[in-house]
């Protein structure tokens, strides 16, 4: 196994995405901070730029707990609760129960603003509208 010094490396051929073009082009590398890329040019618009690898990047296991599950305790704890039909002139507070002509039956757990609240519906949480005039 060969390993080179950053100085070798500088000048080789890598793949990075363009910050310009936006997409994975051929680049050479211009500096190096160790045994990091830090800095390309585009062969093909000839801008210089980071190194963006063009690889997924790995995504770290969380624990996650489903919408769904989180839907359903809370509407078991709100269950007697009167559902209030959503509109946009509506006003509402933290644990109504709204009933949402797309999204369906769904808890206001964050008043944002005025204007802005948050709900948890079954198929994940949205923000919504609130207190426009008609």
């Amino acid at each position: 196994m060969t390993t080179h010094t950053a100085d070798q490396m500088t000048g080789t051929e890598v793949l990075s995405v363009c910050a310009k073009c936006k997409v994975p082009l051929a680049h050479t590398i211009v500096a190096m901070d160790k045994a990091k890329i830090k800095k390309v040019q585009c062969k093909t618009c000839e801008s210089q730029h980071r190194f963006v690898s063009p690889e997924p990047k790995k995504q770290t296991p969380r624990t996650k707990v489903k919408i769904e599950h989180i839907w359903e305790e809370l509407m078991k704890s709100l269950s007697s609760k009167k559902k209030i039909s959503y509109t946009l002139s509506g006003q509402y507070k933290g644990n109504d129960v709204i009933d949402h002509p797309v999204f369906g039956i769904g808890i206001v757990n964050q008043i944002v603003s005025r204007e802005k609240f948050r709900v948890v519906f079954k198929e994940g949480e949205k923000l919504l509208a609130s207190g426009r005039p008609i």
